[in-house]
């Protein structure tokens, strides 16, 4: 998941239409665009945190405080969650260029965003593909399951599925979804979002504002969802969170110290805070109201999850948008995080054929699943980081923009 950062003014004539009414955010610079980074970073963090969970605690067979333990792990480490960032910061991002263009339009036209997104966007996810095919043939032991998460990527191949992950539309059965790369079915539906962005939701925009626009982001993804059914796991809804990105990059900025900055800071903090609060009930149980069988019963199609998340994540995009001072911009911000944002695609491309190759050896030595896990994190995880480095550097960084690979540099 992922949207370029450092996306440069592009000195290209833009179509001649009438000024949109929206009134433009300020153009922030790209050292004022660290949080954003620092962000994408903590997102795929806590992805890879949810898989080493799944490659070791999902499903061990765990008694007293070690499965109340492991089942909090399970709701502390919101994958899904920074999966619903991922797509607020992608719909935020590619509309800045849109907002400081002055038009409503792409810059230079919906082709040549188009092309700008495939060169971005393809060539590694192609790239992660072969790597997960060619490791799974090196490793035989791959074929099987060696892991409650790795059990979904199985079988890894097959002629439908590989030719519905080479036309990225994976994400339009549950049977093909999670194979061969399980984390791959997100950058399906992001692509497939990249296509209804300037066909939809900026005419949208352009006609209604950020109201309207995001309603119809919702009302077409929700829709999409019910007349569809449970058939696929392409989360239409996505489109909604993509909109919510969007509209929050065309909210003017304004001193830190006004009170509609405020205003969104605050419901970033109560929408995270309710978040929270049902976190920890789908961990422990404490308010029974809200859980039917088991089921966290606010959302078990996942969208009111992926929704809750989207508005919060807009609001405090808002709000970081007006202020350097916060102590969790200042946070996202330090150089770790940024750095880690910047190699973020490469690390969510490829982690999970890793962590179940590095699960093989880890049953050969009998580790139980808390040494899994915790060897996993510790040795895993320096494992992980070295391979998302090379593959970001061979893979990635020849197709980022040259605003962008400054900024990395730097």
């Amino acid at each position: 998941m992922v949207g370029d950062l450092a996306i440069q003014d592009e000195n290209l004539r833009a179509p001649a239409v009438a000024p949109v009414r929206t009134a433009p955010s300020v153009s922030p610079s790209p050292s004022h665009l660290r949080h954003l980074e620092g962000l994408r970073g903590l997102a795929a963090i806590i992805v890879t945190l949810q898989h080493v969970y799944f490659h070791t605690l999902w499903g061990a067979n765990l008694t007293g405080w070690r499965a109340k333990l492991s089942t909090g792990l399970c709701w502390l480490f919101p994958g899904r969650a920074a999966v619903a960032v991922f797509i607020v910061l992608s719909g935020y991002l590619l509309m800045r260029p849109v907002v400081r263009q002055g038009t409503g339009q792409m810059p230079g036209g919906t082709w040549a965003y188009l092309r700008r997104r495939a060169r971005r966007i393809l060539p590694p996810y192609y790239a992660a593909l072969a790597f997960s095919i060619a490791l799974i043939l090196a490793v035989p032991l791959l074929k099987t399951p060696v892991s409650p998460e790795w059990a979904d990527a199985l079988p890894a191949f097959g002629f439908n599925n590989l030719a519905a992950h080479l036309l990225l539309i994976h994400n339009l059965s549950w049977y093909w979804a999670s194979k061969t790369d399980p984390p791959l079915w997100t950058i399906a539906t992001e692509w497939q979002i990249y296509f209804l962005f300037p066909l939809i939701l900026l005419p949208a925009w352009r006609r209604f504002g950020n109201a309207g626009s995001v309603g119809i982001g919702l009302a077409l993804g929700l829709g999409l969802y019910l007349l569809t059914g449970k058939g696929h796991a392409a989360a239409p809804w996505f489109l909604g969170l993509f909109a919510l990105g969007a509209a929050a990059a065309s909210t003017p900025a304004r001193p830190s110290a006004d009170r509609s900055v405020r205003l969104f800071g605050w419901l970033a903090v109560i929408l995270q805070t309710i978040f929270a609060v049902i976190t920890l009930e789908c961990a422990f149980g404490m308010l029974r109201f809200l859980t039917v069988e088991g089921l966290p019963g606010l959302w078990p199609d996942y969208w009111a999850f992926d929704l809750l998340m989207g508005f919060s994540s807009a609001c405090f995009l808002v709000f970081a948008a007006s202020t350097k001072s916060n102590w969790l911009v200042k946070l996202l911000s330090s150089r770790f995080f940024v750095r880690v944002g910047v190699a973020s695609y490469s690390l969510y491309l490829i982690h999970d054929p890793i962590l179940a190759a590095l699960k093989i050896p880890l049953d050969r030595i009998h580790f139980g699943p808390w040494q899994q896990f915790i060897a996993m994190i510790l040795a895993g995880g320096s494992i992980v980081a070295l391979a998302t480095y090379l593959f970001h550097i061979i893979f990635e960084r020849p197709f980022m923009t040259a605003a962008r690979v400054r900024s990395a540099e730097s």
